[in-house]
């Protein structure tokens, strides 16, 4: 932790929840951006927050962004786009976490805080509801690549597995049909849930940080890596 640093750097209200916080490092403003979402399901809303930081140490905290209805921004993952920012959500409505019919959407902004309306994307996962992701773009792929957290059609959000999408223009994805994580023997029986990726282009390896829950109730962080080759000559099989 950076000397300095008071943990938490937010809380929540009097109702409601904080959730799927996601870290930015904008290289243009040389600025850490947290995205976050302030659910308060009892007013049937969430409100999509940014905190910024120069140093890791001093956060400013920049309030509502937009707000929507509860479930319909749900993981929100951004990344830099030529002119600006992607921002991917997963809307699934006002069913949640056992939606059966949850969509990918996306948002563009100029500046990281104001941003579009949502449109639908092309991201997909046949036979199952995608419930969360995170997004980053490979500069030497010249790709955006996914870990999406999904469940089974007639499942919920509490028996997720892993899988991985890429696209060329950040809207339309190509999945496959393999799980590239599933639930463990121990510690990650559960559920396999959010993750994110890096790709180490030097080693041609993608290494993942996963978030996954244990048949006690207990949550972990674990972290594998792969050489991207053989990882898809495997996903292609």
């Amino acid at each position: 932790m950076p000397p300095g640093l008071v943990n938490p750097l937010a809380l929540p209200g009097p109702v409601g929840y904080l959730a799927d916080a996601s870290i930015f490092h904008d290289r243009k403003s040389d600025q850490l951006w947290v995205y976050y979402l302030d659910t308060r399901p009892s007013f049937g809303s969430l409100g999509l927050k940014r905190l910024i930081s120069s140093d890791g140490v001093h956060w400013q905290d920049q309030g509502n962004l937009f707000e929507v209805p509860t479930y319909n921004a749900e993981s929100p993952t951004i990344e830099k786009v030529a002119g600006g920012y992607y921002m991917w959500v997963v809307n699934s409505g006002a069913a949640g976490c056992s939606s059966t019919s949850t969509v990918v959407e996306y948002r563009l902004s100029v500046d990281g805080t104001d941003w579009s309306a949502p449109k639908p994307a092309n991201f997909a996962q046949s036979g199952y509801e995608i419930w969360h992701l995170n997004v980053s773009y490979s500069p030497s792929m010249q790709e955006y690549w996914a870990v999406v957290a999904a469940y089974a059609d007639g499942s919920d959000c509490n028996h997720t597995v892993l899988f991985y999408s890429k696209s060329r223009d950040g809207v339309n994805g190509t999945s496959y049909s393999k799980a590239v994580l599933g639930s463990g023997m121990t510690w990650d029986n559960a559920e396999i849930y959010r993750a994110t990726l890096l790709y180490d282009a030097s080693k041609n390896h993608v290494r993942v940080w996963y978030s996954a829950r244990s048949n006690f109730g207990e949550w972990h962080v674990g972290l594998t890596d792969v050489d991207y080759d053989q990882f898809l000559e495997w996903l292609q099989q």
